[in-house]
């Protein structure tokens, strides 16, 4: 996992990346995710609900945030 951010047009764009081989299995596993999120807008809300319920928790950290959404993300992957 990358941390870090960009600026454009006077703005700072805060980053959050996890970089992930080619030839990674897990590669696939989370295009299946994303494209899940893509095809339905009811799990792209949930996922963002998630997403800002743990921001709102209190939990700040990248890898504490990372941890707290993988149930919601294994849950999707395991459907897909």
């Amino acid at each position: 996992m990358r941390v870090g951010a960009i600026e454009h047009a006077g703005k700072r764009y805060r980053l959050h990346l996890h970089l992930i081989g080619a030839n990674s299995p897990e590669k696939e596993t989370l295009r299946r995710f994303r494209d899940a999120l893509r095809a339905d807008p009811a799990l792209r809300d949930a996922y963002q609900a998630k997403k800002r319920a743990i921001l709102i928790s209190g939990l700040s950290e990248p890898k504490d945030y990372t941890h707290a959404k993988g149930e919601f993300i294994d849950s999707v992957i395991g459907r897909h």
